[in-house]
């Protein structure tokens, strides 16, 4: 947006700005842009920009020139049925890939050359790459876009996704986890990195955790009562904290996935639920009457509410660290993986 760039916010949150086809920007977001540069940013401009600026890196690339080339020969097609299908064909899917290609090929040194890394590497074109860094914890996204071969304008000129086979090189050698499943990728170390070769569903996504240092296990503060008689609903909580670690019990201050299981003294399951830890601290705040409605733990015979936190078991995992279906069950203190 043109008062991100006015504003500043553009220099705080990003380390480059691709411009196409612009034919006029205003006197105040040009200055922006300029300082940009000047401040360490890198402004990439294709070759149907009118608006020059300063500083900025020009690639000998219209990216919408063959297209347009190709429209207006379609259009001159005489006849109405083969017009059509000219038509469609220009505006499947696939079309706009190939037409992509030469830009990203453009666009990639020159990315490069002002320190901007891909995500990671695919032997697979058409997987996409996303990233989101949170902390210690680096999440990298590879979704599979890839449609049926030839330019079927099948899906309204999307195509139909089919299945990929990619192979996935990441930069470094830091721990890859499944973060939707868990447990390590299998990943193996080659010259560039590590890399593992994985299988893509129609459209499928991968999703992938990767963390400054291994994960150890999860370390839970011991749970107490609060009591706020001023609320109108659930005056009694259980509040407790806990803490992702590394394999050296040090905190891995990133957002992650936890799964909380709480259960009272007679085994009966009051939570089952998923909650994120912020920069490795989850704190949480339940009512003890649990998920279901209607149920109070103050109603179980004599037991107390106190009663039941001293007997409470906590169960939490690192959803991110190991499958879901492997249990670490401790009432307090630290839960480290088996």
């Amino acid at each position: 947006m043109e008062e991100d760039v006015v504003d500043g916010t553009l220099a705080a949150s990003h380390k480059a700005v691709i411009l196409t086809g612009i034919t006029y920007l205003e006197e105040p977001v040009i200055a922006g842009l300029t300082a940009f540069v000047k401040g360490g940013g890198t402004v990439i401009q294709t070759a149907d920009c009118k608006v020059k600026i300063p500083g900025a890196v020009t690639v000998a690339i219209d990216p919408e020139g063959k297209y347009d080339q190709d429209i207006a020969a379609a259009q001159k097609i005489t006849d109405d049925k083969a017009k059509a299908a000219a038509l469609a064909a220009l505006n499947t899917f696939r079309t706009r890939l190939d037409l992509a290609q030469p830009v990203a090929k453009l666009l990639k040194p020159a990315l490069m050359k002002a320190g901007i890394m891909p995500a990671f590497g695919s032997s697979v074109d058409t997987i996409a790459a996303g990233k989101q860094v949170r902390g210690e914890i680096e999440y990298d996204f590879a979704v599979n876009f890839t449609p049926e071969a030839g330019h079927s304008p099948a899906a309204n000129g999307y195509g139909v996704p089919v299945k990929a086979s990619a192979t996935i090189t990441l930069a470094d050698d830091r721990p890859v986890y499944n973060a939707v499943s868990g447990g390590l990728m299998p990943m193996k170390k080659t010259a560039a990195g590590v890399s593992a070769n994985l299988e893509f569903g129609p459209s499928q996504m991968y999703a992938l955790a990767r963390t400054a240092r291994p994960i150890g296990g999860v370390q839970v503060g011991l749970p107490t009562i609060s009591r706020d008689f001023t609320r109108e609903t659930d005056p009694l909580r259980v509040e407790f904290t806990a803490s992702l670690m590394d394999t050296g019990n040090k905190l891995l201050a990133g957002h992650a996935p936890m799964q909380i299981k709480l259960t009272d003294p007679n085994g009966a399951v009051r939570y089952n639920l998923y909650r994120a830890t912020q920069k490795g601290i989850l704190t949480a705040s339940l009512p003890p009457g649990g998920q279901r409605p209607g149920r109070q733990v103050d109603g179980d015979g004599d037991r107390t509410v106190e009663q039941f936190v001293r007997h409470v078991d906590l169960y939490l995992q690192a959803c991110i660290a190991s499958g879901r279906s492997r249990r670490r069950y401790a009432e307090r203190g630290v839960l480290w993986p088996r």
